[in-house]
């Protein structure tokens, strides 16, 4: 039978195994993370540079179509 202070140490002894084995995990996974957050914000920037050239396509046929509409018929002669 072991005494206290052998399972004590074994019981240290464990967390520290498992200390190195999540250190070892977060290392390993930490490349992914960083190609998942870049991958957002690529994905976050294409986003907002295609709301951003369809916002002046739909705002440029307005103020196009209003002027049309306000300049033709003194031009039109």
């Amino acid at each position: 039978m072991r005494t206290l202070h052998v399972q004590w140490l074994g019981a240290f002894a464990e967390i520290g195994r498992r200390t190195w084995m999540v250190l070892a995990l977060r290392i390993l996974s930490w490349p992914f993370n960083v190609a998942v957050r870049m991958g957002a914000r690529i994905i976050t920037a294409c986003i907002k540079l295609t709301l951003a050239v369809l916002g002046m396509v739909v705002f440029g046929g307005f103020i196009f179509g209003v002027g049309y509409v306000i300049f033709y018929p003194m031009f039109s002669h």
